[in-house]
């Protein structure tokens, strides 16, 4: 099991209550890892996910790098790394 840091910005923040201690996770990918987070808490799913894969309006970022979506499921994590989610910025 990994523990990662999990940062959820606003308005993100107000659907899931992680802990700054970090969430414990059995995957060692990032789709895995937001899947896992998921299961315990479902209004953060309904944001993240769209239908079976990734919303392309969440970014994810790794230890401060951007994670494109469908890269997702192949990027491997580690022990005590940091996802940072936010919500894309739609409008023109």
């Amino acid at each position: 099991m990994l523990n990662l840091r999990i940062v959820l910005q606003p308005p993100l923040d107000t659907l899931a209550s992680v802990s700054s201690d970090g969430e414990s996770v059995k995957s060692d990918t990032v789709y895995g890892a937001l899947t896992n987070i998921c299961a315990s808490h479902h209004r953060l799913r309904e944001r993240l996910f769209d239908g079976d894969g990734l919303s392309p309006f969440i970014n994810i970022f790794l230890n401060g790098n951007l994670v494109p979506t469908d890269k997702c499921k192949d990027q491997r994590i580690a022990d005590r790394d940091e996802l940072c989610l936010l919500t894309a910025i739609r409008g023109g």
